[in-house]
Order: C-alpha cells, then structure tokens, then sequence
C-alpha cells in the first residue's frame, strides 16, 4: 500500500482520542478497511485531486457522523 502512511496519520489527527490507548488505537484501526481506502485515495489522485486535498474534504465532515 503506496499511502498507509498518510492514511494512518490522517486517521489519527481525526479518530484517536486523547483516552485511547495503543491498544485501543490498533483495535480500532484493525476494523478500517486501509486498503480501500489507499484504493480511492489513488481514484482521486487519478481525478486530479492531491491528497492533501482529498483529506481537508473529508475533515470538513468529520462533524457530520
């Protein structure tokens, strides 16, 4: 996976809590489909669309779930 980096710590910067511990964090991480999602990171990157710019749409709405 070209991206599970940049997937991960954007995850972090909008999942993990200040209560969670590592084992907590990894738990939650092992039910995120990484894979997928380095999949439509590379859709969007084929689109035109920078990761930078793909991972501010979506903490536009983190708030929204």
């Amino acid at each position: 996976m070209e991206y599970k980096k940049e997937i991960i710590k954007f995850l972090s910067s909008v999942l993990r809590e200040d209560w969670m511990n590592e084992e907590e964090w990894n738990e939650l991480l092992s039910s995120i489909d990484i894979e997928q999602l380095n999949k439509d990171l590379e859709v969007g990157l084929s689109n035109g669309y920078s990761i930078e710019e793909q991972f501010n749409i979506l903490k536009m709405y983190k708030g929204a779930f």
